[in-house]
């Protein structure tokens, strides 16, 4: 006993020796270079600071608020880079025994890049080390810096204008929870899912059948997804089709959803994933779940791409300038399980805009760990392509083909419409806002085969647009970035 009770000391001492070696950065130094980092991007002021430990107690990062809202998330060590998440929007709840899942992810990641760092990382700690340098004596002019979507032009930061979370009101179609009596939570893959088929618009038809029942079986509930629906208190699939029918309708036109069509739709989500369900956590084993999610609500272009994939992070940044949000499956610091959560943005410092499904708290820009070997980072995997061939445009029919650019994109007001047509027909141009509103039609009438430039000035207010060009047969829609 005495000899396993010393090796397990050696053991954990010389853990804790290799992560406090790297643990370098005083809080002090941590404040003075977020206070750096900040004067060069948007020179908010910090409120106060609190500490991020792993589950053994070791530091690994510092949280620094901002005033009046927002954090930035500083490493505690010159093998790091200095900024590993940021908001100027969201805040950073530091609760005591309240779930967390950016700070989950941070221990992880963290861990993780140490590991990698101790062993063949000494490239990287010569670039970090320079980053670290630069900031702290004084910071660094900014290079070319573009951001997808523009900044200012959504009310989130990210593609997704919704910050839907598993609590009330998305849950309360979900089944209850037969052990505590409560209604049991939506689920992170559930949430992703559904804000992901919500910014796409299109059910693709779908509707739920007895092939789609399945077994729930997990920590004591036992019951049939759907056949126990009146038992476990969750809509029927003749029930949900008939939401299905409501969003339908909607979606195409951009009608709000309401409180009933939006529970519906996150619980369809997680009955296409097969989810388990509790009151307290929610969720699925793998990110192969979500995608059979996405297939079976029809996306057929949609990918599952791990991040040993070497054009994963390529391809999803495609995805961010493209407008089409990304489902991304992240690992825990608790080892087993972890959390999807939407990737919706990438700037040109390499950093992605998450939304993390939980309301709107700790969404904000993460660096991932792309220059670490995929068996060593937080990323399981992730679902690109969602919705591809529904942007965009439609099948063309034969000698009846629009090709359309636009720019500046995005605009302080002028724009030029490069119009090509190959077949003369009556083409409608217009503008229209994110609920699909008419704001201002551009050209209506007649036109010949051929190249076209039209010249114009929209006046309307920062924020996201469509431009759509439209003929007897064919549809095509531009998002327009309108900058105040």
């Amino acid at each position: 006993m005495k000899k396993i009770s010393l090796v397990t000391i050696c053991l954990l001492a010389a853990f804790c020796f290799r992560y406090a070696g790297a643990q370098d950065i005083s809080l002090s130094m941590a404040e003075k270079a977020a206070g750096k980092w900040l004067q060069l991007h948007n020179d908010i002021p910090i409120s106060e600071s609190h500490q991020i430990l792993d589950k053994e107690g070791l530091l690994m990062a510092y949280c620094f608020d901002l005033n009046p809202s927002g954090y930035i998330i500083i490493a505690s060590s010159r093998h790091l880079p200095p900024v590993l998440a940021y908001s100027f929007t969201n805040n950073y709840i530091n609760t005591p025994n309240h779930a967390n899942p950016l700070e989950d992810i941070i221990v992880r990641d963290i861990g993780s890049r140490l590991d990698w760092m101790d062993g063949s990382g000494s490239a990287l700690k010569v670039k970090y080390h320079q980053q670290w340098r630069s900031l702290l004596e004084g910071g660094s002019a900014l290079a070319f810096f573009e951001q997808w979507p523009p900044a200012g032009t959504t009310s989130t930061g990210g593609w997704l204008e919704t910050n839907w979370k598993q609590s009330s009101p998305y849950n309360i179609f979900c089944p209850m929870d037969n052990v505590t009596g409560s209604r049991s939570v939506a689920g992170c893959p559930a949430v992703a899912l559904a804000m992901i088929i919500h910014y796409q618009k299109n059910l693709n038809g779908t509707q739920f059948s007895d092939d789609d029942d399945y077994y729930h079986n997990y920590a004591g509930r036992q019951y049939w997804i759907d056949d126990d629906h009146q038992l476990m208190d969750f809509p029927s699939f003749p029930r949900l089709n008939e939401y299905f029918d409501s969003m339908a309708v909607k979606f195409p036109a951009y009608i709000p959803l309401n409180e009933n069509e939006v529970a519906a739709l996150v619980f369809a989500c997680g009955v296409a994933a097969r989810q388990v369900y509790t009151s307290e956590v929610s969720g699925t084993f793998g990110v192969t779940q979500a995608f059979e999610a996405y297939e079976r609500f029809a996306y057929q272009d949609a990918i599952l791409i791990y991040d040993s994939d070497t054009s994963f992070y390529t391809h999803m940044k495609n995805n961010m300038k493209e407008g089409i949000p990304v489902h991304l499956a992240l690992l825990s610091s608790t080892g087993s399980g972890g959390h999807n959560v939407v990737t919706d943005g990438y700037n040109t410092d390499d950093y992605y805009h998450l939304n993390f499904g939980w309301g709107g708290s700790y969404n904000g820009w993460y660096l991932l760990p792309d220059e670490i070997p995929y068996n060593l980072t937080i990323v399981e995997g992730a679902i690109m392509d969602v919705g591809v061939t529904h942007v965009g445009l439609s099948e063309p029919t034969e000698n009846d083909i629009i090709e359309l650019t636009i720019y500046p994109n995005p605009t302080h007001g002028p724009l030029n419409i490069h119009l090509n047509l190959e077949k003369s027909a009556c083409v409608n141009i217009e503008v229209s806002d994110m609920n699909g509103r008419l704001i201002k039609k551009l050209h209506s009438g007649h036109i010949e085969a051929g190249d076209y430039n039209l010249q114009c000035t929209v006046n309307l207010n920062g924020g996201i647009y469509f431009l759509t060009v439209s003929t007897k047969n064919n549809i095509m829609v531009k998002k327009l970035f309108v900058l105040n």
